[in-house]
């Protein structure tokens, strides 16, 4: 083992083992500064210092070059309840998601076929599901899809665990769910899968 490269600029108190990778760029936290450091892999450079809502420790992005973006959390920082969208082509924040406000929000990650990202909330009593405008990538072929209408589960089966990982049901509303239908729609899918673990209970928890 040798020292490759001595990289200066970076944010206060770098952690570069929660970092995230896209292409030749990495995007390494800083526990000390509202900043994540973009890092070029070939010159080792800085690219940017990404201004966020407060100093995070994690940062995740879906192993797939077509889904240009990093979520990264603000857990340490004065906006301790915001999860940042970074587009890691212009290199800047293009969506703050707030879980549960003054909930301090941490370790966004995606599930293993990149349609949802799970948040962790100190202090919070639920999962966080987000709305139709939460960047997703499609890994389904292009003529098809699944729209995840709820999360949860209100059974406590003896031989199930998903109330215990996914917390009681939670419909999304309707106007969320058709809004998503019509976004897929414009990307040229033609059918719509609509999934939950117990989608005959959709709505009921809601009073629709």
């Amino acid at each position: 083992w040798e020292v490759t490269a001595e990289v200066t600029g970076v944010g206060k108190t770098p952690h570069t083992g929660p970092g995230a990778m896209w292409g030749n760029t990495i995007f390494v936290p800083s526990l000390k500064q509202d900043v994540i450091t973009a890092i070029d892999m070939r010159t080792w450079k800085v690219q940017k210092l990404i201004e966020t809502g407060g100093a995070g420790l994690f940062v995740r992005g879906y192993p797939d070059a077509s889904y240009p973006y990093v979520w990264t959390d603000t857990a340490f920082g004065t906006k301790q309840d915001e999860i940042d969208v970074i587009d890691v082509e212009t290199l800047t924040v293009i969506k703050k998601i707030v879980p549960m406000p003054e909930k301090r929000a941490v370790h966004p990650e995606f599930t293993r076929d990149g349609r949802f990202v799970y948040v962790a909330v100190w202090g919070g009593d639920k999962i966080y599901i987000y709305d139709a405008h939460t960047p997703r990538v499609l890994t389904t072929p292009r003529h098809y899809a699944y729209i995840k209408v709820a999360e949860g589960c209100d059974y406590t089966c003896a031989f199930c665990i998903i109330p215990t990982l996914r917390g009681r049901y939670r419909s999304r509303p309707a106007r969320s769910v058709v809004e998503e239908a019509r976004l897929l729609a414009a990307r040229g899918v033609r059918e719509l899968i609509l999934i939950s673990q117990d989608t005959t209970f959709y709505g009921i928890d809601r009073g629709e």
